[in-house]
């Protein structure tokens, strides 16, 4: 405690011996003893034995150089936990919740118990006692949310503005508004943007391109995007590399693929029958400028961009169309859209379809004939075996076609929309060819079916290992989700390279309770069983249904802690497609479709069976995932 009180408190010591040094002069004031009753109270008061502090009062002047630290422009943090607020009816209603959300009963490891403490507490202390923020909204309606950030929405109503505070989104290693994204976080920028058309005039393309029950229900989904990341070479075929001599070999060669794969450049064509509420949606396969074809740039190194743990936000910026574009804007918007991202020491080739056109077989095999077309030096006599190119006959159930389906709805506000992606950890986990290997040993010596598949086994240890990473109730019923290519289900069966969309989700469930009680081998057995179902009876049926009344898949709002849903597939050729750059060395995935439980499974880049899985989860799913011992005890370092 400092300031000039020898005035003030005499020169006098009684009564206050502890904290008077007798130093001061004149009689003690009224401000005097105050202060020296303040001073004992507390303590503040010590003198240095047989010295005099202030003898005399003088001028100090000295110079201060300061060097002032650049403030951090770190990401924006969360509102502070109030617990002081913890007492009375918030310590009942926090204890409550804590009793009911627990779910360490059980748990022998240290660190696994510690962390579902923890992340419980914390979950519920967030909805307990944090501040609650009141804003007016739309129509002078009130709101109240808990979590919240800086970024503010700003919607546009019919007689009034709202102003929304919008929760933070997690994205990779970085926290960011969903609205204005974190300027400080880089972006690949723009360079130039391309329109590509068909090398040639190609007669199928002058009639309309029909789509399929299969197709007609992702009009509200995203599209396709996967990327791989090529190094940068020095040199191609003997000659300095150039950025701009290879965008136009790749431009050409993708305008030769279009030749073959022509619906990708037209765009989607609505026709409304207001009289009877319905609509046909096609492919105008010359409407539109063609696919896009943007070349971008960006100064970060492939270490950059696969070596932090998380998939790294400035991933989505190599990629065109963002996640609040779905299928039906494909009216407005490209098909196809290629965006070549080069970086310091490397290049990425992008790829966003519009998932209404491809599934995931159209969608590689189209990558797997441009890189063909590509290595063949685009020239345009170059053949591609017949059995290989796409084939365009529309399959019709019995009874149906060749008239185009119908779809009861006339204005996309029925059945369009547009959901913001919740906040995710995306993570890529390495399984290595022996891992996989010794997992499939492991599923058929528990399991109750014969011929478990690797691919099963592995979708098995995913689905256990993320529900006890989400910490469900023991009797909450869960689901899993596998994409099926039907093609061969069917009898007769299609071509293998049929055109379009022609999988099948489909679910296996159980409680949580069941899941985890048995063991591996049980849960890979009924994954098993679910897919020996699959025949020409259920994809008919599948077909049948949604005739009598269509649906619309949901991707990111049918994803929550209870599904966990796999898609894409190990057998795609995804590290053929090289381009004149050798071997791609990695996979990364856009915006497209994601949400919590979604599983892209991918091959490893050095082949020979190992995989790779991308997983998305929320954050503390994650970090629980992380120390799940049967998952870990199978993931490789890649």
């Amino acid at each position: 405690m400092g300031s000039d009180l020898n005035g003030h408190v005499g020169v006098s010591r009684d009564g206050f011996k502890s904290v008077h040094g007798g130093f001061g002069y004149g009689p003690r004031d009224a401000s005097g003893e105050a202060i020296m009753d303040f001073a004992e109270a507390d303590d503040l008061i010590w003198v240095i034995p047989r010295e005099s502090m202030v003898t005399q009062h003088q001028i100090f002047v000295m110079t201060i150089r300061l060097k002032e630290k650049a403030k951090k422009k770190g990401r924006q943090e969360e509102p502070r936990i109030k617990w002081c607020t913890l007492k009375d009816a918030n310590a009942k209603v926090f204890t409550e919740k804590v009793n009911k959300e627990a779910d360490w009963d059980g748990e022998v490891d240290p660190d696994m118990i510690w962390l579902r403490m923890k992340n419980c507490f914390l979950r519920v202390a967030k909805e307990c006692l944090l501040p609650t923020y009141i804003m007016w909204y739309y129509r002078c309606k009130i709101a109240s949310i808990h979590k919240w950030s800086k970024g503010i929405t700003l919607l546009r109503g019919a007689t009034a503005a709202t102003f929304i505070y919008t929760p933070k989104a997690y994205y990779g290693d970085y926290m960011c508004s969903k609205d204005k994204k974190n300027p400080d976080i880089p972006v690949a920028k723009c360079i130039s943007k391309y329109f590509i058309k068909p090398n040639h005039e190609v007669e199928e393309s002058k009639q309309h391109y029909h789509l399929a029950p299969h197709d007609l229900s992702l009009l509200s989904s995203h599209h396709i995007q996967f990327g791989l990341l090529f190094n940068k070479p020095s040199h191609t075929k003997n000659q300095a590399f150039s950025i701009q001599l290879f965008l136009e070999r790749l431009k050409k060669s993708l305008s030769l693929t279009l030749d073959h794969f022509y619906p990708l450049a037209g765009r989607l064509v609505t026709e409304v029958d207001e009289d009877k509420h319905e609509s046909i949606v096609y492919v105008d396969c010359n409407k539109g400028p063609g696919a896009r074809f943007i070349h971008a740039a960006l100064d970060m190194t492939i270490s950059d961009i696969l070596s932090p743990k998380n998939v790294p936000l400035v991933v989505q910026s190599f990629f065109d169309l963002n996640e609040e574009t779905v299928n039906y804007d494909g009216s407005s918007k490209p098909l196809l859209t290629v965006q070549v991202t080069e970086l310091l020491d490397g290049i990425f080739i992008a790829c966003s379809v519009n998932h209404c056109i491809t599934d995931g077989i159209s969608y590689w095999h189209f990558w797997n004939i441009w890189s063909e077309i590509h290595r063949g030096n685009n020239d345009e006599n170059h053949i591609i075996c017949e059995s290989h190119l796409p084939v365009y006959t529309r399959w019709y159930p019995d009874g149906h076609g060749p008239n185009p389906f119908r779809i009861p709805f006339t204005h996309p506000d029925e059945f369009v929309r547009k959901i913001k992606p919740p906040q995710l950890s995306d993570r890529i986990f390495h399984f290595s060819s022996e891992s996989i290997a010794r997992l499939k040993v492991v599923a058929n010596e528990q399991g109750y079916a014969k011929n478990i598949s690797s691919y099963q086994s592995l979708c098995a240890l995913v689905w256990r290992s993320t529900v006890r990473a989400n910490r469900l109730c023991h009797d909450q019923i869960i689901h899993n989700h596998l994409m099926a290519n039907n093609r061969h289900k069917l009898d007769p069966p299609l071509p293998k390279y049929y055109f379009g969309n022609f999988f099948q989700p489909f679910t296996t469930s159980v409680t949580v309770g069941e899941l985890l009680e048995n063991d591996l081998g049980w849960a890979a057995s009924l994954l098993h069983q679910s897919v020996v179902s699959l025949n020409d009876k259920t994809v008919r049926g599948f077909v049948n249904e949604w005739l009598k009344s269509p649906f619309f898949y949901y991707h990111a709002e049918g994803l929550d802690r209870s599904n966990v849903a796999v898609a894409n597939s190990p057998k795609f050729d995804m590290y053929g497609n090289e381009f004149g750059l050798g071997k791609a060395i990695a996979f990364r995935t856009g915006h497209g479709n994601k949400g919590v439980g979604l599983v892209f499974a991918c091959p490893g880049s050095e082949g020979g069976g190992s995989v790779d899985l991308e997983i998305c989860l929320p954050p503390d799913s994650m970090d629980a995932l992380e120390l799940d011992k049967e998952f870990m005890a199978f993931v490789s370092l890649p």
